[in-house]
Parts: structure tokens; C-alpha cells; sequence
């Protein structure tokens, strides 16, 4: 019998101070569409949640692409 074994390490983010705005800005868009996806994923709340990602990213990829400015394609589709 073979055992799987996953570590979990905490690396530290360095970020210069002149450039922590930025990193500031990207959680606020990334948050921004985390909440508009939870929004549209409730949007009937007598009915059952959507949790189908391939469904939610048909129906609002492009449009957050949109409304974020382009944030990176991986930030939205993780969100």
C-alpha cells in the first residue's frame, strides 16, 4: 500500500512598499469577482445553488474580463 503525502509550506510575500498598492488594487478586482460570481450562483435563492464552474464561466467570464479591465484570466477563472 503506497501513501500519498502532501506538505503545506507558508512562503512570506515579499512586496516593496512602493508596489503594495498594486498588490492591494489586484485583491480588490479578484474579490470583486468572487462576489459577483456568488452572486450569480445564488441569483434564485429558492432554488439550489449553481456549482457548475464550466456553467458559470459560459455565462459571466467575459463580462468580469470586461468589468475588471482585463485582470489576468487565471484570477478571474479562480474566482
Amino acid at each position: 500500500m503506497a501513501w500519498e503525502i502532501t506538505r503545506t509550506v507558508r512562503v512570506r510575500l515579499a512586496v516593496p512598499d512602493d508596489r503594495m498598492s498594486d498588490l492591494h488594487a489586484t485583491n480588490d478586482l479578484f474579490q470583486y469577482c468572487a462576489n459577483r460570481t456568488a452572486e450569480w450562483a445564488w441569483r434564485y435563492p429558492e432554488d439550489d445553488c449553481v456549482t457548475s464552474k464550466s456553467e458559470a464561466e459560459d455565462a459571466i467570464y467575459d463580462d468580469l474580463r470586461e468589468e475588471t479591465d482585463y485582470l489576468h484570466a487565471n484570477l478571474v477563472q479562480k474566482a
